[in-house]
C-alpha cells in the first residue's frame, strides 16, 4: 500500500509511514494482538509547516534543521548549513550573486517539498531511533 500523504510504498505491517510518519489507516483498522506499540518515526514532524521549511531553506538550508533531519547529502545537518554559508559567499562573489540566488531557490523548493511530506530531490536522512523511543 502507498502512504496517502506522501505516496511512499509502505510494508504491509506498518503502522506509520516510514517517510513522513503518517498513521496508516490499514494498520489502524486492524487489531494487533500481542504486539508492542509502534511509535512514529523521529524526524520531520507532521505538524511542521511546508512554507516555513521553504522560507528557512532560503537561509543556508536551515529548513532541514527545522524539519528535524540529521543528515543532508550524507553530511550532518548543522555542518551542511555551515557549508552552505561558505558556498553562498564564494559562489556569490564569483558570480555576482547569481549562483547564490539559484542555490537558495533550489534549497527553498526542496525544503517546501520535504515539509509537505514529499521526498524532494536532495537526499536527507532522519535520525536513527534512540533506545528510549524503542522501549
Amino acid at each position: 500500500m502507498n502512504c496517502p500523504r506522501c505516496g511512499t510504498e509502505t510494508p504491509d505491517d506498518s503502522v506509520y509511514c516510514p517517510n513522513c510518519g503518517t498513521l496508516l489507516a490499514r494498520a489502524a483498522e486492524a487489531p494487533q494482538a500481542f504486539s508492542a506499540p509502534q511509535t512514529p518515526p523521529s524526524g520531520p514532524q507532521a505538524d511542521t509547516n511546508p512554507l516555513m521549511a521553504g522560507v528557512l531553506n532560503l537561509f543556508f538550508g536551515l529548513g532541514y534543521v527545522y524539519l528535524g533531519y540529521a543528515k543532508v547529502m550524507r553530511v550532518n545537518a548543522a555542518a551542511f548549513v555551515a557549508l552552505m554559508i561558505v558556498l553562498y559567499f564564494v559562489a556569490g562573489v564569483v558570480t555576482d550573486g547569481l549562483a547564490s540566488l539559484v542555490i537558495a531557490a533550489l534549497l527553498s523548493a526542496d525544503g517546501y517539498q520535504k515539509g509537505a511530506g514529499l521526498s524532494g530531490y536532495i537526499s536527507a536522512e532522519r535520525p536513527a531511533p534512540s533506545a528510549q523511543s524503542r522501549a
